[in-house]
């Protein structure tokens, strides 16, 4: 309640502003960090390094929150990605993880079909 008296969270902070791309600039690389490192991924699993042994200290499973930060969406849409199929997961107890490796098929898949006719 704006003016609440009984309110101790004090005066709310503004997001940063957003460059052209749509991202603050801390964000855009930050993202660009998260895409390289997911990329490496990705190639060193293809390759059949999977051992976990490789250059990258990159996580292979990521939270539902760190996969949305990764992509610039909020959870909800990232839930409704999983929900369509479009964005693999594994569940490990009551967790539900997405491999680093489905993100770059989730961008092509998304590519794929934007530039359906």
């Amino acid at each position: 309640m704006k003016g609440d008296p009984n309110d101790s969270r004090g005066p709310r902070k503004r997001a940063p502003a957003e460059s052209s791309e749509g991202f603050s600039s801390a964000t855009g690389e930050q993202f660009r960090k998260a895409m390289s490192a997911l990329t490496e991924i990705a190639v060193q699993w293809e390759k059949g390094d999977n051992t976990g042994n490789g250059s990258s200290a990159a996580k292979m499973l990521l939270t539902t929150s760190e996969a949305a930060a990764v992509l610039g969406i909020g959870r909800t849409s990232l839930y409704e990605l999983i929900r369509s199929g479009k964005l693999d997961t594994i569940k490990i107890g009551r967790r539900r993880l997405i491999p680093a490796t489905a993100i770059p098929k989730l961008i092509t898949t998304l590519i794929e079909e934007s530039e359906d006719p």
